[in-house]
């Protein structure tokens, strides 16, 4: 990726670079509270235009906000886009890979306290955020690996569990707001349209168009002990395993999507991740790639299952509203 030949003594091996199994420190959770929230459907989805393929930015800037009932108790700002300086010893952000020409990787997301943080604070930034962070399709879903991106560690409880009434409130929005999605909403009286067709999203009759995007969900602990969530309890989930991340993610779209067997899920993954799309073809609603395209046989696999750990997005479980505060557009959540 940065086209450079990084420390030349060390055999090109995975092995070399890649911890034991269940020993990666990067994926072990620390003690406290956890949270991982999920984007926009519209905010994931990759457009194919002119031949090329347009992955949409997401919000950058997050407001965590933590209450008991109903009263403030602490704030923070995680910026999403934030690479830690080289050699920085306190940066806690996953590890993400550079093109600028210096180090090959650096450590992305951090999260600020509100009294301390202002907009502009000094240090680099991406150019935009996405749903595949690097080019992994799994990047946004997979907790331990965007946990500073997508996601917060409230370590304030790392030797109890929250009170009763403790509620974690979620507000994203851009930094730069010719990256919102809504920037290039049509201005034209199509605009009711274009925002159903291209997003699936709707306002209420008689509101005005809107200007920028706000997402918000909110969790709440209940007096057992357990948080909202909408874990589906009464179903069953699904392990899905394969030799990468796009195998097991093609493993379970071959399991949810009508028509379309794994094989040919991971054909389309690895080509998006490739930038092989050109060469790409859908007939009679398959998938396929050209032959010398064709990645060697490997056979992903499903593993029923009554129970999943997989981190699962907050739910938006009532009103409340969260008002302007050092660069963070004014909403009325409900």
């Amino acid at each position: 990726m940065t086209k450079r030949d990084v420390r030349p003594g060390t055999p090109y091996i995975s092995e070399e670079i890649l911890p034991d199994p269940f020993e990666g420190q990067d994926f072990v959770l620390g003690p406290g509270v956890h949270l991982h929230w999920s984007l926009p459907d519209a905010l994931t989805r990759l457009v194919q235009e002119d031949g090329k393929t347009r992955v949409p930015a997401v919000p950058n800037r997050w407001l965590v906000t933590r209450r008991r009932d109903e009263v403030l108790e602490r704030s923070w700002v995680v910026e999403s886009d934030y690479p830690a300086a080289p050699g920085d010893a306190n940066a806690a952000g996953i590890a993400f890979p550079m093109t600028d020409g210096g180090v090959p990787f650096r450590r992305l997301g951090r999260a600020v306290p509100l009294e301390t943080w202002r907009p502009g604070l000094p240090g680099d930034r991406l150019p935009q955020v996405t749903a595949i962070g690097h080019g992994d399709p799994a990047f946004a879903a997979f907790y331990p690996g965007c946990h500073s991106v997508f996601g917060f560690h409230d370590t304030d409880f790392a030797g109890s569990r929250p009170p009763s009434g403790t509620r974690y409130e979620v507000a994203g929005w851009f930094s730069a707001a010719a990256q919102d999605t809504l920037a290039g909403l049509t201005t034209g009286a199509g605009w009711r349209a274009a925002l159903a067709d291209g997003f699936g999203w709707g306002v209420p009759d008689g509101s005005a168009r809107p200007a920028s995007t706000v997402c918000y969900a909110s969790l709440i602990f209940r007096p057992d002990g357990r948080a909202v969530s909408p874990l589906p309890y009464d179903q069953d989930g699904g392990v899905f395993v394969g030799t990468s991340a796009t195998e097991a993610l093609a493993a379970h779209l071959g399991t949810v999507l009508d028509g379309v067997a794994p094989d040919e899920a991971e054909n389309l993954l690895e080509a998006l991740g490739t930038k092989t799309c050109g060469q790409v073809s859908c007939r009679g609603g398959s998938l396929s790639r050209h032959d010398d395209l064709r990645p060697r046989d490997r056979h992903p696999a499903s593993v029923p299952t009554r129970t999943s750990r997989a981190a699962r997005p907050a739910r938006i479980t009532g009103s409340a509203g969260l008002g302007a505060a050092d660069g963070l557009p004014g909403v009325e959540c409900s």
